[in-house]
């Protein structure tokens, strides 16, 4: 699978955008309730919201951002850093989810993550399920809300149907 940065047509800021990843080709569910689903940061800035898209609305969700833990493809999702908690589950279309606080995020050195406390929600991703890169994105299974310290299995995207979900860091 290939990512391409694909510049937004208008910015509110001088910032770069800090996607992950950059192209929402699909939309997929969870596949299983309760999972959370990293994915590293790969750009850099200050963020205060997620940006994801909303195929099916559907229960509540938690989005929140991680610190990392390890090097390379032996890098995981450490420590929770800023969370948005679990909030009702947005309308369908592009949404934005407070995390509350304003987080300084650089590349590699922080994970995005998003919980759905239902199997129905689907969102935008940028690949089907099972396409899990080591050291770039990793699942947990019974983890809603996102916890405060992430334990989740290897990126292999094995059992969990790990994908990746197109979380934006919105200033």
């Amino acid at each position: 699978m290939e990512f391409r940065l694909r510049r937004p047509t208008h910015r509110t800021s001088a910032s770069p955008p800090r996607w992950t990843p950059p192209n929402i080709a699909f939309t997929g569910g969870v596949g299983t309730a309760n999972h959370a689903y990293y994915h590293r940061i790969t750009g850099g800035g200050t963020i205060t919201k997620i940006g994801l898209y909303v195929a099916t609305s559907s229960g509540n969700i938690c989005v929140s951002v991680y610190g990392n833990t390890g090097t390379g493809r032996a890098s995981m999702p450490g420590a929770r850093v800023a969370s948005s908690g679990s909030v009702a589950c947005p309308a369908v279309g592009y949404a934005e989810i407070s995390l509350g606080a304003s987080v300084n995020v650089s590349r590699g050195d922080f994970w995005f993550a998003v919980s759905i406390d239902n199997s129905t929600a689907t969102l935008g991703t940028a690949g089907t399920a099972g396409q899990a890169i080591q050291g770039m994105s990793a699942w947990q299974d019974t983890a809603f809300r996102c916890p405060a310290t992430a334990t989740p299995l290897n990126g292999s995207g094995a059992g969990g149907g790990s994908r990746w979900f197109g979380l934006i860091g919105v200033a």
